[in-house]
């Protein structure tokens, strides 16, 4: 059988809300257009690093934002501007992460 006991302790923490504004106020999809792609492109990027330990895990949405601060977005793309949006945000990341202190 299956004990959810050791759930009782797990607790939901708020984001952080400088991160979380940074993050909606670059790629939400108000902004619209490609932000969403670069966001995601940039995100992938982010989360790998992290999984590499090559940056910490709080510092993912300062290295998308850093990305998105960057990014001007296209309003409507075309398939062949979304796909060059990830992979510059994709490349942008990638440049980024040396700057980063290693955890």
């Amino acid at each position: 059988a299956t004990s959810f006991a050791p759930l009782s302790a797990v607790q939901a923490v708020p984001p952080r809300a400088a991160a979380s504004r940074a993050i909606c106020r670059h790629g939400n999809r108000s902004r619209g257009g490609t932000a969403c792609t670069a966001l995601n492109g940039a995100n992938d990027v982010a989360v790998q690093a992290y999984l590499d330990d090559q940056i910490a895990f709080t510092d993912i949405p300062r290295l998308l934002a850093e990305v998105l601060e960057q990014h001007a977005p296209v309003a409507h793309p075309t398939l062949d501007e979304v796909l060059a949006v990830d992979a510059w945000a994709r490349r942008v990341a990638m440049e980024r992460i040396p700057a980063w202190s290693p955890r």
